[in-house]
């Protein structure tokens, strides 16, 4: 009898046994298979990830080409003149860049926005835009420095066609780079203490370039506040705005002649209209007042 219950124990025991290894392994197996799921959507969630980014690079890179090329005034920048002018040694680096074969490093960005006066936050992130450059003096006779250093090929003195005529200086340094001197001023009489004190650092400007060898590079637009704001914004390529009409309008140089010398004096105010007048009129009392 002793030797039956011995048996029918051992078996008991087996067959415990053998439930709870098939109960565990399928605990096991539905564990496993519940995590497999998310390990798999992870790695898809930073494939998309990676993608995405390469592919906004991609798709900047495109978009400032086109902006360079939205006017044939230089021939267009095909990317074998643009690998020229960044002295590569093959064509083919920056067409896979351009069309995302392969991402180019960071110090090749560097090299190509400072090249091409491309806003490097812009190219690299999408942040504001790609040609505004963060290139701020407060008042305009602070600019004179950096122009005398940059010796650049032309410098515009951009003017509003607005009730306050608002304006701003763009540095011309190859027909591929242009420097937007990011600070607006306004040539009217809404202005108070600091506006009337940065009329007159302008005049000083106009006055300081003229006397340095600078005056024939000078030259002057009078935009639409819609051209206006799209070049301050650097939401173009500065040639496009530019040389839409290459025709000069010296509106700076006549801004200078606040005691109306000039022949053409008598027009100032059909051209430019009474905010120029007056603007004028607050540089020559500023003057006149700081001789006592």
């Amino acid at each position: 009898m002793d030797d039956y219950k011995w048996f029918f124990s051992g078996i008991g025991v087996s067959i415990l046994s053998w439930i709870k290894n098939v109960f565990f392994k399928k605990r096991n197996k539905e564990i496993e298979y519940s995590q497999e799921p998310e390990k798999k959507e992870t790695t898809l969630k930073s494939n998309v990830s990676s993608f995405t980014e390469t592919d906004q690079l991609t798709q900047r890179f495109q978009h400032v080409l086109t902006l360079m090329n939205f006017t044939s005034c230089y021939g267009g920048f095909t990317k074998a003149k643009l690998a020229k002018i960044m002295k590569l040694d093959k064509i083919s680096s920056l067409e896979k860049y351009s069309i995302g074969e392969e991402e180019p490093s960071f110090e090749f960005l560097e090299q190509f926005c400072e090249t091409f006066g491309i806003n490097y936050l812009w190219m690299t992130e999408g942040i504001e835009q790609p040609f505004n450059n963060k290139y701020i003096r407060f008042y305009p006779i602070d600019y004179y420095d950096d122009i005398e250093c940059l010796q650049p090929e032309s410098i515009y003195f951009i003017r509003c066609d607005s009730e306050i005529s608002e304006f701003f200086i763009v540095l011309k340094l190859a027909d591929w780079k242009y420097t937007i001197c990011n600070r607006i001023w306004h040539l009217s009489d809404h202005v108070g203490s600091t506006g009337s004190s940065q009329l007159v650092s302008f005049y000083n400007l106009i006055k300081k370039l003229r006397n340095n060898g600078f005056y024939s590079k000078c030259f002057g637009r009078t935009l639409t506040p819609d051209k206006f704001k799209k070049l301050y914004c650097g939401q173009v390529f500065p040639a496009e705005i530019i040389n839409l009409d290459r025709r000069d309008h010296p509106w700076w140089d006549d801004f200078t002649d606040i005691n109306n010398d000039y022949p053409i004096s008598e027009n100032y105010l059909k051209m430019y209209g009474q905010s120029f007048i007056n603007a004028q009129r607050i540089v020559r009392t500023e003057l006149e007042y700081r001789k006592y």
